[in-house]
């Protein structure tokens, strides 16, 4: 093996528990077997105590083998074989781990005159703790994230969040329901059609009551003061008051409009509507204001005022009202 090759991957093997002085060293062992310490210390441009130290690390990790010499020399173990078993014990350690977490909760929940609320709720104060809770919740996410999002924001209206893109490569469902008003934030709407292609369920209502985040319905963050979400949140475990919020949601998910920027959202097309005229229905279903959804558009408001006129005339109706009545008719068939 070519030197250097090892070292591309320095942090992958970190990631096992190899540190890059111990990777030097075994890849030095790869170049040239049955090197002495001598050897390996002139080849990285280490002390004979270092290396000494290093190559016996390696023996312990299951990297290499010294040979019954007087001059001690060193055989690498084959990569393939190595970097497998450094893999099962980390796994092993991982393992461990999740259950010592497991055993430090019973043992803090069996913990003599223990008060209720430490076991339900506790308060998470500034934006920066709010931010790491709410990435570290959606990593331990292994069926669904639903949230209720409004204004104000502590992330910013508009701003990625992987933890969310790597759920949902797992398979993680997100359902969201949005603030009608949001939309109105410049850059918002697009970031929500982004999210929508990637997977994301997302419903409007105006007149949103909280924010909410909640993961599996086991665990829950939601601002204690909605005009200063930024200052503290609660964080909710499973209670009476967690199953409260998750028939909340599911309530405030019924009434909501299923969002849709275009024909291939679902909506019914009246007979002989242009495709653009289709495209209105889902947006102004959503209850959306008439500058959101020029812009949707890419047309003026005048544009916008002739289509919905065209709008009507498809559907036989005279006034908005009568237009929005008649395309649910539709949409049920009872038209």
């Amino acid at each position: 093996m070519k030197r250097g090759h090892l070292r591309e991957d320095v942090e992958a093997f970190l990631a096992v528990g190899l540190g890059e002085a111990e990777l030097q060293a075994y890849e030095v062992l790869l170049d040239r077997p049955s090197s002495t310490v001598g050897d390996v210390a002139a080849a990285i441009g280490a002390t004979p105590r270092r290396v000494q130290r290093l190559l016996a690390d390696l023996e312990l990790k299951g990297l290499a083998t010294r040979l019954p010499e007087r001059n001690a020399r060193y055989l690498p173990t084959p990569p393939d074989i190595a970097v497998e078993a450094l893999i099962a014990r980390r796994q092993e350690e991982l393992q461990r781990a999740r259950a010592a977490a497991v055993r430090l909760r019973e043992k803090t929940l069996a913990a003599k005159e223990p008060r209720p609320n430490e076991r339900v709720v506790e308060l998470v104060t500034g934006r920066d703790a709010q931010a790491r809770v709410f990435e570290q919740i959606q990593h331990g996410a292994k069926q669904e994230v639903l949230s209720i999002e409004r204004p104000p924001y502590v992330v910013g209206a508009h701003t990625g969040n992987a933890a969310q893109d790597d759920a949902m490569v797992r398979g993680v469902i997100y359902r969201n329901i949005l603030e009608a008003d949001a939309l109105e934030i410049p850059g918002k709407a697009e970031h929500v059609r982004h999210m929508m292609a990637a997977g994301e369920q997302t419903r409007v209502l105006s007149g949103l009551p909280l924010k909410l985040v909640m993961v599996d319905r086991r665990i829950a963050i939601i601002p204690l003061d909605i005009a200063r979400a930024s200052e503290s949140a609660l964080l909710l475990r499973p209670s009476s008051l967690l199953d409260a919020l998750c028939e909340l949601f599911e309530s405030l998910w019924q009434r909501a409009t299923p969002l849709g920027f275009g024909a291939e959202a679902g909506a019914p097309k009246p007979a002989q509507a242009s495709e653009d005229v289709a495209r209105l229905l889902p947006l102004l279903a959503a209850g959306i204001k008439d500058k959101v959804i020029a812009h949707q558009l890419g047309i003026s408001a005048r544009t916008l005022d002739r289509r919905l006129v065209e709008l009507g005339r498809s559907l036989g109706a005279r006034t908005r009202f009568q237009a929005g009545w008649l395309a649910a008719l539709r949409a049920v068939g009872k038209l």
